[in-house]
């Protein structure tokens, strides 16, 4: 009886209100990937209470927001996302955002060589210390979380920045005996919303170039010094 507020009416006793004495959340714990949506239920107790009214709230809305119990992943970070009753009643459910591992893989044409085979993740594709010169290559992405492409162009000798090629497509030349001097690479579609891609390359006299990202220019142009690895 102690759950129950009572009234008279015309000389009778009723039940007026049942007070929430809980809630509880469908889960207590969930990671997502920045982007997804996860769908949280409550359940007030007891089932027969006269007010089962909730609010929603995230304890970091940049991390993931909730409204009516539709969980939205915004970026990597943690967030405890709070059910609250109209009596103060309350549930917790800890979401963590996580970014899933991303790849890229490349592989160079080089002076005299032709094709060297796929590297990925920042191992060198060229050479080192044999004087020879990057003609083309080619990058794609591997196993993307996300929807989107890897774009990138070449400064080719005698001929400057050729046209953005992506997904494995050649840039540069080969069977010209043309060096490339500069590179660009980035990332398009919801790929380059989550990520960054970051290079560098190996110029001649030069030794290895700052790291660069998202399409930010790499190399050297009319100084006539070759590429020799990226």
């Amino acid at each position: 009886a102690t759950n129950y507020e009572f009234a008279y009416r015309a000389g009778t006793l009723v039940v007026a209100r049942m007070p929430a004495s809980g809630v509880s959340l469908s889960k207590s714990t969930v990671t997502l990937k920045p982007g997804d949506t996860v769908r949280l239920s409550a359940t007030v107790s007891p089932t027969n209470t006269t007010d089962k009214s909730l609010t929603w709230k995230s304890s970091k809305a940049s991390v993931a927001t909730v409204a009516g119990g539709k969980v939205v992943a915004k970026k990597p970070g943690k967030a405890t996302i709070t059910v609250r009753t109209s009596n103060g009643k309350t549930a917790r459910c800890v979401v963590k955002v996580v970014l899933p591992a991303a790849h890229v893989t490349y592989r160079a044409h080089v002076q005299s060589s032709g094709w060297q085979g796929w590297k990925s993740d920042g191992a060198l594709s060229g050479t080192k210390g044999k004087n020879k010169r990057l003609e083309a290559m080619r990058i794609k992405l591997k196993g993307a979380p996300y929807a989107g492409s890897i774009q990138y162009r070449s400064y080719v000798q005698s001929s400057g920045w050729q046209a953005w090629k992506s997904d494995g497509a050649v840039s540069g030349t080969t069977g010209k005996s043309k060096r490339l001097e500069a590179v660009q690479v980035r990332l398009k579609g919801r790929m380059a919303t989550y990520y960054d891609v970051w290079y560098r390359v190996r110029v001649q006299r030069l030794g290895w170039m700052g790291w660069a990202k998202n399409g930010a220019k790499v190399g050297t142009r009319g100084y006539g010094y070759r590429v020799e690895a990226i």
